[in-house]
């Protein structure tokens, strides 16, 4: 409970600049981890033509393509439609705890996909 309660704390919003939907989406991305770590699950698919995942303590549930842009922003790819499949990653760190995000975008005419694969390093 600790090891959560501490991961929980890593993933607290920093910024909270730009529109509603933007910080709801930050917000909901910085919540996905715990979900994850929650449902023992390390991988994630988002479908823009699906309903996102959520809980009981989930910020808000923004649009999905506003959390897929998101995304792509923090792993440092550009947040617009992708012509061709695009991989990235992200990394936070906690104490001596590295969560690293391993991220993979496929966009489609008419939806978007983004799988999400957490590992975590001591």
């Amino acid at each position: 409970m600790q090891f959560l309660n501490a991961i929980k704390a890593v993933f607290s919003p920093a910024d909270k600049q730009g529109p509603d939907v933007t910080s709801t989406a930050s917000e909901y991305v910085d919540w996905l981890p715990n979900y994850m770590l929650r449902q023992s699950n390390p991988e994630l698919r988002l479908d823009t033509s699906r309903p996102l995942p959520t809980g009981d303590d989930v910020p808000g549930v923004p649009e999905s393509n506003a959390v897929v842009n998101r995304l792509k922003v923090l792993c440092g790819i550009n947040p617009f439609r992708l012509a061709e499949p695009a991989e990235g990653n992200f990394v936070r760190e906690h104490g001596n705890h590295k969560l690293r995000f391993s991220v993979a975008f496929d966009d489609r005419d008419s939806r978007s996909i983004c799988t999400l694969r957490l590992s975590i390093r001591s």
